[in-house]
C-alpha cells in the first residue's frame, strides 16, 4: 500500500474490525470525503474508523479537526445513525467496496463506503433502498441517487472463492497484455502484490497465457495469500504491508496490526495536511486583507495628492480673484460687440488667457505659481 487501498489490503483490514460488530454510534463527523465514525465498545472504548475515500478505511487513533457546523450529508447520517449498533461489517466480495450493517430498535440501515473510482459514502435502507449519497451518480450501468436501489459494481471473479477453473477463464479472458496486469487490474490485487505473486508462483510476469501447471501454481498461491497470518509493517519507504515478506528496505517498523501500521503513516499525515489547508485558508484570507489595505493606502494617497492640489489650485484663485473676474467681465462686454471667432484672434498672445471653448462656455485661464 502506497496512496491508496487495494482489494487485498481492504481484505485484511477488515479482517481486523470484527470486534466492532455491538459497538455504538457515539459520533459522526464528516467533511468532503473524509469521514470519522466514532464507536462505544464494550470492553474497547472508544474507537475510530478513519474514511478517506477513495483512499483508505481503517482505525484511527486520532481524527482531525472537523468544521463546528457540519454539513447537510453529516447531519443527516448524524440523524439515523447515531446511538446504532453495527451488526456486521464486511468487504463486498472481493472488491474495495465496504459494508456496513446499523441497527436500532426500529430501523436497520446499510453505509456503502466505495474506495474505487472517484470514492462515495451512501445510506440505505435495510433493503438497500439509497436514502442518501455524499455524490450522486448516473452512469451507463449504474445509477447511484436517492430512492433508487443499490447496486453493486462487481467483478466477475474474486480470488477469495476462486477455482482453477475460474481462474482460468479470468486468464484466457483477460485483454491485458501480462499476467501481473490481470491480477493486479482484473482481480483487483494491485501492482506490489501482483509480482509478488508471480514471483512466488515461479511465473515470468510478461507472460500473458499460462500452463496448467502455472493455473495451479498461481492458485495455490492466491489460496494461501488471503489466508496468510498479520505481521504488518512499514518500510523506510512508508510503504505499508500486513505481512513482511512483501516489504523491501532495511528499516522496518513491525505493528500488531494492519489497522495500526495504516494509522502510524495515514494519520499524521491527513492531520498536518488538514493544518497544512487551513493555514493555507488562513494566509490567503491576510493576502486579500493586505492586498484590500495597499488598495486603500494608494486611493488615501491619491486623495491627498489631489486635496494638496485642489487646495493650491483654490488659493491661486484666490490670490488671484481681482484679476480673474476683470477678465471674465472684459469678455462679457467684448462678447456684446463681437464674435468669438473676433475675440479669439484678439486673446491670440493674451498672457493670461489661453483658450476659449464657447460650445462648453470654458475659458482657460493660466497664472503662474509664484
Amino acid at each position: 500500500m502506497k496512496t491508496d487501498t487495494s482489494s487485498l489490503d481492504l481484505h485484511y483490514i477488515i479482517s481486523e474490525l470484527s470486534f466492532l460488530v455491538g459497538g455504538k454510534v457515539d459520533k459522526i463527523y464528516q467533511e468532503g470525503k473524509n469521514m470519522v465514525l466514532q464507536f462505544h465498545v464494550t470492553s474497547h472504548g472508544k474507537q475510530m474508523v478513519s474514511v478517506i475515500a477513495p483512499k483508505y478505511f481503517y482505525l484511527a487513533s486520532k481524527k482531525p479537526d472537523f468544521p463546528q457546523t457540519p454539513g447537510g450529508f453529516c447531519m443527516f447520517l448524524r440523524k439515523y445513525l447515531e446511538n446504532t449498533r453495527v451488526k456486521n461489517i464486511r468487504q463486498v466480495g472481493f472488491e474495495r467496496i465496504v459494508e456496513i450493517e446499523f441497527e436500532s430498535k426500529e430501523e436497520k440501515y446499510r453505509m456503502i463506503i466505495e474506495l474505487f473510482s472517484k470514492g462515495n459514502i451512501i445510506l440505505c435502507k435495510d433493503d438497500y433502498t439509497i436514502m442518501s449519497a455524499l455524490e450522486t451518480k448516473v452512469m451507463t450501468k449504474r445509477t447511484v441517487r436517492g430512492g433508487v436501489k443499490y447496486d453493486f459494481p462487481t467483478k466477475e471473479y474474486s480470488i477469495i472463492d476462486m477455482s482453477e477453473d475460474d481462474l482460468k477463464k479470468a486468464v484466457d479472458e483477460s485483454d491485458k497484455e501480462s499476467i501481473v496486469k490481470m491480477l493486479a487490474m482484473d482481480l483487483g490485487i494491485g501492482g506490489i502484490y501482483a509480482e509478488q505473486i508471480c514471483s512466488e508462483a515461479e511465473i515470468d510476469k510478461g507472460k500473458k497465457k499460462l500452463t496448467e501447471s502455472e493455473i495451479r501454481k498461481l492458485h495455490d498461491v492466491l489460496k494461501s495469500i488471503v489466508k496468510k497470518k498479520i505481521e504488518a509493517i512499514v518500510t523506510d519507504k512508508e510503504e505499508i504491508f500486513p505481512f513482511s515478506t512483501y516489504a523491501t528496505g532495511k528499516e522496518n517498523k513491525t505493528f500488531e496490526s494492519f489497522n495500526s501500521a495504516i494509522d502510524y503513516v495515514v494519520t499524521p499525515s491527513v492531520i498536518s495536511g488538514k493544518k497544512k489547508e487551513e493555514t493555507s485558508k488562513h494566509e490567503k484570507k491576510i493576502g486579500k486583507v493586505k492586498d484590500i489595505i495597499r488598495m486603500q493606502q494608494k486611493q488615501a494617497e491619491t486623495f491627498e495628492k489631489g486635496y494638496n492640489e485642489n487646495k493650491r489650485s483654490g488659493e491661486i484663485i484666490y490670490e488671484n480673484y481681482t484679476l480673474i473676474k476683470e477678465v471674465i467681465d472684459t469678455l462679457k462686454k467684448a462678447r456684446k460687440k463681437h464674435s468669438w471667432k473676433e475675440i479669439k484672434e484678439k486673446l491670440k498672445d493674451h498672457k493670461v488667457v489661453k483658450d476659449i471653448n464657447e460650445k462648453e462656455s470654458k475659458i482657460t485661464i493660466e497664472i503662474e505659481d509664484k
